[in-house]
């Protein structure tokens, strides 16, 4: 769907914490002239000891330079959860989920597109002003070695196993000082309680 109005991306997800396929991807909106911001939705909730606001201060670390971005706590368990509720009290204008249309996250973009459209399951509470979108970028999961797709629980794990060599590559694109504060924010708050 066109539109000539700026688009505001919703990046909802536990981000416990958040790496580098994340990162890959929210850069790649910031860059798209489409985009006026992005908004990443830190939920609640506890990973091995990762709580919201590590989650949020490791996010807001590694998102500082990118442009377009603000980082915020939801309250709600469930991302798409947390996605949903934003639009029915977001302040006019265009509105996406955003996703990546390499992965599995392409059907639950739909479903969010569509219910929020005229006749759309979701459609009534959406607010006078407000249009949703698809904008999807074409940009494929950042992977490690053995073609394995990052994610936040390996990274935990990594954590807890002490092997700092491997985490590094989760974060591909960041310096090295970003690194070690995500290692040394992990490293203060991991148990093993809690995945």
């Amino acid at each position: 769907m066109k539109t000539k109005q700026k688009v505001c991306v919703l990046f909802p997800g536990s981000f416990k914490p958040i790496h580098g396929g994340h990162l890959s991807l929210i850069k790649r909106y910031s860059e798209n002239p489409k985009v006026k911001e992005i908004k990443v939705l830190v939920g609640p909730g506890i990973r091995n000891g990762i709580t919201q606001p590590v989650a949020v201060k490791i996010a807001k670390r590694l998102l500082e330079n990118i442009p377009k971005v603000s980082v915020g706590f939801v309250i709600h368990p469930s991302p798409v959860l947390a996605a949903y509720k934003f639009i029915e009290t977001a302040k006019p204008g265009t509105y996406a989920l955003g996703s990546s249309s390499k992965n599995d996250d392409h059907k639950r973009i739909e479903e969010f597109t569509s219910g929020h459209q005229p006749g759309g399951k979701y459609y009534h509470l959406v607010p006078k002003g407000v249009k949703v979108i698809e904008l999807l970028e074409d940009i494929s999961p950042k992977s490690v070695v053995g073609g394995e797709v990052i994610s936040s629980s390996q990274i935990r794990s990594n954590v807890l196993e002490k092997n700092s060599k491997l985490f590094s590559l989760y974060y591909p694109e960041s310096t090295l000082q970003d690194i070690l504060f995500v290692y040394n924010e992990l490293e203060k708050h991991i148990t093993h309680e809690g995945n």
